[in-house]
């Protein structure tokens, strides 16, 4: 909105103020040029005509200092006008509620209290080394340019000049010495991050003294809105950033101390508590700063809460999973990094948990997303929570292996496995278990305790190679299955013979 008033012509508008029938009229009398015969703040209403001028020329010099701008539609034109709290009463504006329009008799006028305090204000407004140098050179307000005095630009490039040489000593002290000190203390700290939030403080300073000290160039109000609208744009963007550096250097610690930890899933909610963090950071942000360049920032907020009741109703899945991703977290069903199967049908590695989805990594290297309300519902059959896993198998021995030698194989098996630092001791199962169809078997049943798959198989490689070695060693061999046929002319049994199995063929080179 105000940007609508910056396009408008700098030349000040006049009226004539014939009477003092309403609220507007008083402002008018003291933000507008009079006209010939007319006189400045004519509805000041301190019964001299020179005070009136006074008083009138010192509040429009606070408002435009201060870049307020009066809208004259929001000032009343009611000769009647009545307050909420059933008062004769109006504020000129809701900024500075010290200056208050009341009504005597038939006439609307500045209340005795906001003619005493104009002064006061003033001086607290406006540096007394400014004024104190204007009072003493007053050419200096004969030369302009635009409109604006010849003193009011060099005070202007002094001030930015000093702003900015401010802000390079508070990075310096700030920045390059929170550095050197880390260094000094042997504390690790991210650089990087830290040189990330030397602009958004140069911003700080600069917006803050421009914005402290805009009221002593004494500008008019559309020079001065646009100062302010500046320096405070400036200074809350800069906040924003600051702030989102902050957050970043504070995740960084935080990822750090989370790689020390056993459990993987506080390294996947650091990252998502930084976005979120982050998120709302920039919506407060973006409001605060419409909000002091002078947006109507109410009539927005409740459009978005009514928007957002029908955005709700139209994502209630994405709210549910919302819901189901918070039980996932509280109840940490599995970590980054776990095998898991879920719902008896969705097997692979899990990648990240999301506010929506948990990413699983299948085993034919496909990323299946599954929704945390699902997950939240569902059977999560977690093998990367095993303590130790499980290996099991049967060893098939020729039929021709003489009953000292099976024996002696399983003991050499029994004490390979109780020497094993691999293997679970508790758990050790080896048994000649049956006289099978074409194989003496046995039985082998144990736990590895090994903490991933990678381990496990390699585990399993070494114990296998082993089986082998022993069997090598008392010339043992290992069974195959074979199938014996009878072929019979009329009444004879002609031959048999037995049939290998596809392994035994010979091959062709």
């Amino acid at each position: 909105m105000y940007f609508l008033f910056l396009l408008l012509s700098l030349s000040s508008t006049s009226f004539a103020v014939s009477n003092c029938l309403n609220p507007l009229s008083v402002v008018q009398s003291v933000l507008d040029d009079p006209l010939p015969g007319e006189n400045l703040g004519a509805c000041v209403g301190s019964g001299n005509t020179e005070t009136d001028a006074s008083i009138a020329l010192k509040m429009k010099q606070i408002l435009d200092s201060k870049g307020i701008f009066i809208l004259y539609d929001e000032i009343s034109s009611d000769p009647n006008f009545v307050s909420p709290q059933g008062e004769s009463k109006a504020l000129v504006s809701e900024k500075i509620p010290e200056l208050v329009i009341v009504k005597e008799g038939n006439d609307w006028k500045l209340s005795a209290a906001t003619r005493e305090l104009i002064p006061k204000i003033h001086k607290e407004t406006f540096s007394p080394v400014v004024l104190g140098i204007l009072n003493s050179f007053p050419q200096s307000t004969t030369l302009s340019f635009l409109g604006i005095y010849l003193w009011q630009y060099i005070f202007f490039i002094l001030l930015i000049t000093f702003g900015w040489f401010f802000a390079r000593i508070a990075d310096f002290l700030l920045v390059k010495q929170l550095i050197r000190i880390a260094h000094n203390r042997s504390i690790k700290i991210n650089e990087d991050l830290l040189l990330r939030s030397r602009r958004p403080i140069l911003g700080i300073v600069l917006g803050g003294i421009l914005l402290i000290s805009a009221p002593d160039l004494m500008l008019s109000i559309r020079p001065s809105l646009v100062i302010h609208v500046t320096a405070n744009a400036l200074l809350s963007i800069s906040l924003i950033f600051l702030l989102s550096a902050l957050i970043d250097s504070i995740a960084s610690i935080l990822t750090a101390k989370a790689i020390l930890t056993d459990s993987k899933l506080d390294d996947q909610i650091i990252p998502l508590l930084t976005r979120a963090a982050k998120t709302l950071l920039w919506v407060l942000g973006i409001i605060f700063v419409l909000q002091n360049i002078g947006v109507e920032v109410t009539a927005l907020v409740a459009f978005g809460s009514v928007g957002g009741v029908a955005i709700a109703l139209a994502s209630k899945d994405t709210v549910e999973n919302l819901f189901g991703s918070i039980v996932v977290f509280v109840d940490q069903p599995f970590q980054i990094g776990d095998w898991v199967i879920i719902d008896g049908s969705i097997e692979g590695v899990v990648e990240e948990v999301g506010f929506r989805s948990t990413r699983i990594r299948s085993f034919a290297d496909s990323l299946i997303s599954v929704p945390n309300t699902k997950i939240a519902l569902s059977t999560v059959n977690n093998f990367g929570e095993r303590k130790y896993r499980r290996f099991t198998t049967t060893i098939g021995l020729r039929y021709d292996t003489s009953r000292s030698k099976v024996q002696t194989y399983i003991e050499r098996i029994r004490a390979h496995l109780q020497e094993n630092p691999k293997i679970r001791k508790e758990a050790i199962y080896i048994y000649f278990k049956a006289l099978g169809s074409h194989s003496l078997d046995i039985m082998v049943y144990t736990f590895f305790t090994v903490p991933d798959w990678r381990e496990e198989l390699a585990a399993k490689e070494e114990l296998l190679l082993e089986f082998m070695r022993i069997a090598e060693d008392l010339e043992i061999g290992f069974a195959f299955p074979t199938t014996t046929i009878e072929v019979e002319q009329g009444s004879k049994s002609v031959s048999s013979f037995n049939i290998p199995t596809n392994s035994e063929l010979p091959q062709k080179d």
